[in-house]
């Protein structure tokens, strides 16, 4: 099993709860069942410097760290975690994954340069936050059709896997060999799926996870995907972030008002964030008077 960047962060539990439980859990169990562990070092570079990203803007964020359950803020923030903490997780990457018993790949130029001329590539490009991350992705399925060797259609004829933890904001998967092979197993696949599917066609793995929990793990994730999928885009979001940030101060905006706020945005009570984004660039008064009332609504319904 190849590993995601998102994967590994579920797995350092810097996702949600249920994540990690899902992450760790494949972990214990194929571990038992003779399965290989690996990760690019490519993805390695990417996690760190997602990381690094986030230490860097740790003091000018507040409402992401409590709007979306899946961000790496959010984890910091129900974990406790500082700005010096993400730091240390970054600069210690490759050990703390070691301890799970996965080995580096460090060598990837031969996957990359392939990579950089297939179509997966120039498609990946349009879904991916950067041409960076689609090279990434790319690269990984490249090392993914070497080991299969040929399209596959059956699972339990798989050799190896992509495995991914993203959110179900990132919706575009690439099917073997381009999106028109549907008979072919894709090369990626996220972690609550390929724990269902080899909790139902391997019995021995029902000794190490019961039907219990892993009605939990796929309940907790199909919740996890309908909330995130609710939530408004994280760039509006980082837009309205600083924008309180930026009169928030002067204007009697407390801590306690913005964390009200970022509890109706959750709840969807409050919806119209691109307007409130151009009320701020167009009204001052008007943007901090409008949270104030948002604030209030909030308070007056705890």
């Amino acid at each position: 099993m190849l590993f995601d960047t998102n994967f590994l962060l579920g797995l350092l539990d810097l996702n949600t709860p249920e994540s990690t439980h899902t992450c760790r859990k494949i972990i214990e169990v194929t571990k038992n069942h003779g399965y290989k562990f690996s990760v690019l070092k490519d993805t390695i570079n990417e996690g760190r410097s997602l990381l690094k990203a986030r230490s860097e803007n740790f003091e000018f964020v507040f409402l992401q760290k409590r709007v979306y359950p899946e961000d790496i803020y959010n984890a910091c923030e129900r974990r406790k975690l500082n700005k010096a903490d993400l730091e240390r997780i970054a600069d210690n990457l490759e050990a703390e994954i070691q301890k799970y018993g996965i080995e580096i790949i460090q060598d990837t130029t031969k996957y990359r340069n392939l990579a950089k001329f297939s179509s997966d590539f120039e498609s990946l490009k349009k879904f991916r936050n950067s041409e960076m991350a689609a090279l990434h992705d790319s690269t990984a399925l490249q090392y993914v059709r070497e080991k299969r060797k040929k399209k596959i259609k059956d699972f339990e004829n798989v050799p190896c896997w992509f495995l991914n933890n993203a959110t179900s904001r990132d919706k575009y998967e690439v099917k073997a060999g381009g999106q028109e092979n549907n008979d072919a197993q894709p090369e990626t696949i996220k972690a609550d799926d390929f724990l269902n599917i080899i909790w139902l066609s391997n019995p021995n793995i029902h000794q190490s996870v019961d039907v219990q929990e892993l009605s939990d793990i796929g309940l907790s994730s199909l919740i996890s995907a309908g909330l995130t999928d609710s939530l408004p885009k994280l760039s509006i979001i980082k837009e309205l972030d600083e924008n309180i940030q930026k009169y928030s101060q002067d204007d009697g905006l407390t801590d306690a008002d913005v964390v009200r706020i970022a509890t109706r945005i959750t709840t969807r009570q409050l919806t119209d964030l691109d307007q409130l984004n151009k009320l701020a660039n167009e009204n001052k008064g008007a943007f901090v008077k409008r949270l104030n009332e948002e604030a209030k609504k909030q308070r007056e319904l705890e």
